[in-house]
Formats: C-alpha cells, sequence, structure tokens
C-alpha cells in the first residue's frame, strides 16, 4: 500500500526485547528513528534501545502499525521505498496466532484493586471499616484522577470502594503504602516476571523499578493503570486472593506417561505466601460483598457466595496518550467461587467492546462469567451454599 509523508509518520512502532520479550516501548517511527525523537524519550527508554542497538539491527525486531481510526490498526512491513509497505490481506498477519493468555499484556483497569487492597491491608495500613470521604476528582501533580462515569459516593469504607469501583478511594490506598512497599508486593505477586507455564514466548508485562514511579504512577497503579499484566498473570494473583495466600505457579500439564508406562505427576508448586490467610479471608469478605451489593452484581449466581470484581481500563496509545473514543477500553471481570472453598478462577476480558452498553465491565464481562460460573457449578457439581 501507498503512503503519504504525513502518513508515514503516523506510523506506529512497538519493541519487545528479543532475549526477555519485556516491553519496551510504544512510539511513533520517528521516536524511535530520528535523533530528535530519540530525545523526546526518557533517559529509561533511550538506554534500553541502547543496549537493543548493540545486539541487534533495531529494524528487524521492531512491528510497525498504522491505526486506520482512534482504535483499528494494522500491522505494516517496510520495503525499500519509504512511501510502499506491505501487509497481510487479513489486517492481522500472525498476530491471529498469539496465545493472547500469556503473549499480549494490557493494563488490567479496576481488578487490580483487590490485589492493591489486600497489599495494604496485610501490611496493615488499612482496614475494610476504614472511612474514605470521596468528595470529587483528586489532583496528582500535574494530572487530575476522576472515577468512573465522573460519579463521587461522599463518605464510604473501603469495603464499599470495592463494591463501587472508585479510583480516587484507591490513590489513598497506594500512598499508604508508598512506591516502594507497593512495588516490592506486586513484585511478589508475580508482576512483571513470567509464570513460567508450559507455554512458548510468555510476556513478563512491565512492572516499572519502584525508584522510577512518579506521584502519578503510584496512584494510578493502585486501580491497574500505568502497568500491565497478562491475563495469566491477573488470574495467578486472583487464585492467590482465594487461595490462603499462596501464590501457585500455573500448570497446564497434568501428568507425563512414559513409553515404557511409567508415569511422572506434575505436583502443585507454591511460589511464595504473598498474603496471610486471614488477610486471603478478609480480601474475599469483601469481593463476596462486591458481587451482593456492588456493582458486580451481574456477575452472582443465585445460591452461591462468589467473590469477584469487575474490571474496565483504557488503551494505552503511542506518545505516552491512551486512546479515546468508541472501543477504546478494555472490560474485564475476574473471580473466584465457592468463595469460601474456592473450586474455580475465572477472568473473562473483551478487548475494545463496540456494541453500545457494553462499553463497562459490568455490562459485557460480567453476565460472561456468571454463564461460566452456572456451568462449573453443575460440572464440578457443587451445591449451593447461600441461604
Amino acid at each position: 500500500m501507498m503512503l503519504s509523508a504525513d502518513q508515514q509518520k503516523q506510523i506506529v512502532v512497538e519493541i519487545y526485547h528479543p532475549d526477555t520479550n519485556s516491553f519496551i516501548l510504544k512510539g511513533y517511527v520517528d521516536d524511535v528513528f530520528t535523533e530528535e525523537g530519540r530525545q523526546k524519550l526518557s533517559p529509561e527508554k533511550q538506554k534500553d534501545l541502547q543496549e537493543i542497538e548493540a545486539l541487534y539491527e533495531l529494524k528487524d525486531i521492531v512491528r510497525y502499525y498504522l491505526y486506520l481510526g482512534q482504535t483499528t490498526r494494522i500491522e505494516l512491513f517496510p520495503t525499500e521505498r519509504p512511501d510502499v509497505w506491505l501487509k497481510f490481506k487479513n489486517g492481522i498477519g500472525v498476530g491471529a496466532y498469539l496465545n493472547r493468555a500469556v503473549q499480549a499484556v494490557y493494563e488490567p483497569g479496576s481488578v487490580m484493586k483487590p490485589v492493591t487492597m489486600a497489599i495494604a491491608i496485610d501490611q496493615g495500613e488499612v482496614t475494610p471499616n476504614d472511612i474514605y470521604d470521596d468528595i470529587g476528582p483528586v489532583k496528582v501533580d500535574e494530572f487530575t484522577i476522576q472515577n468512573a462515569l465522573f460519579k463521587y459516593y461522599g463518605k464510604v469504607t473501603l469495603t464499599n470502594c470495592l463494591e463501587f469501583s472508585i479510583n480516587t478511594c484507591m490513590t489513598s490506598v497506594s500512598a499508604k503504602l508508598g512506591r516502594k512497599l507497593f512495588y516490592r508486593a506486586l513484585d511478589r505477586f508475580g508482576f512483571g516476571h513470567i509464570t513460567g507455564v508450559e507455554l512458548e514466548d510468555e510476556l513478563p508485562g512491565e512492572l516499572r523499578p519502584w525508584k522510577n514511579w512518579s506521584n502519578a504512577l503510584l496512584a494510578t497503579s493502585s486501580y491497574g493503570q500505568g502497568l500491565s499484566a497478562t491475563p495469566l498473570q491477573m488470574v495467578t494473583a486472583f487464585a492467590a486472593l482465594a487461595n490462603n495466600g499462596k501464590l501457585v505457579k500455573p500448570m497446564i500439564i497434568d501428568r507425563i506417561i512414559r513409553a515404557d508406562g511409567s508415569v511422572e505427576r506434575t505436583l502443585p508448586k507454591v511460589i511464595d505466601q504473598v498474603i496471610t490467610p486471614e488477610t486471603s479471608a478478609t480480601i474475599t469478605a469483601m469481593l463476596v460483598s462486591s458481587v451482593n451489593n456492588g456493582y458486580a452484581k451481574s456477575a452472582k449466581v443465585k445460591g452461591y457466595r462468589m467473590a469477584g470484581k469487575t474490571g474496565t481500563s483504557q488503551v494505552a496509545g503511542p506518545g505516552g496518550k491512551y486512546e479515546t473514543g468508541t472501543g477504546s477500553v478494555i472490560t474485564s471481570f475476574a473471580g473466584y467461587a465457592p468463595a469460601d472453598n474456592p473450586k474455580f478462577v475465572v477472568l473473562v476480558k473483551f478487548d475494545r467492546p463496540k456494541a453500545r452498553g457494553q462499553e463497562l465491565g459490568v455490562q459485557s464481562a460480567a453476565p460472561v462469567f456468571k454463564d461460566i460460573a452456572t456451568f462449573l457449578f453443575k460440572y464440578y457439581g457443587i451445591p449451593p451454599d447461600e441461604k
């Protein structure tokens, strides 16, 4: 396809480290391939690019994309002519074959709130009945943090904070933790690292070193923006909330049966005790209240105690800004059940829902979670446990 000079400047590049698969950069083509553009990057990003260029030809590992609208893009491939680019007929190319559970990262949004809350409870910084006065937007440095639908709730408990997914409230929780403590706890939960599941090309997501956190990043990380994870990392973290605080390595191989008839079973491997059993019980009770009394009601299966949280996150775009407009969000719901003796953990995630009335996790992902949970209760023969 032929591109004008203006279109060439709008090409977006993504770079992942060839050895670690860690995310390096998303920006416009001039940010990477011109000296002027490089100077606009943070010193950390400039250093990352220099280290990669010492080992690889940058043009061989960069992926190029052209946005056709605010949220629709196609992958392109350069030729010897700067105005001529190649593309796959389906517009997606090899991306159609990605295992998005481990090979695609996203900013998880509000499903991160229970992890933040559990960390703060475990550290003794907050309790479920602590009060936050939600009087309006919160100003952090040059940024203004607002709640979904620009709604504010007055005096609320921290349980209400999860029930109604209050962003402003969560900023006060992460502020009590501070950068170093919050980072170290997220690191223990596995964020920024591969899980080690038996699947190829797993990505680690991005959790920046705490020394590089701004006040704004400390605030937004509390509700899952400004850091990235794979869906499997989020499921693994939620499993720890459900599993008395034990972080367990995910696995897909139950056993290996060898030619001689011998059997090698894969046993569960506990990686870390990330929160205490008492904190696990507390955050579970808060998430049960979220399903029974909060925005997560649409995930409820009658007769069962279920723990869960909705999520709606913005999609990070080039140039350090978030995308806007229809189809510019990711909706999700994460939960487990039965709450007091969990048998399953499920994450439902929709990329860029565009149908009217489906733009929030409570609208699109939570009802699907309910359908899946209904099936699993029957499949496992789990009787109702709620009066």
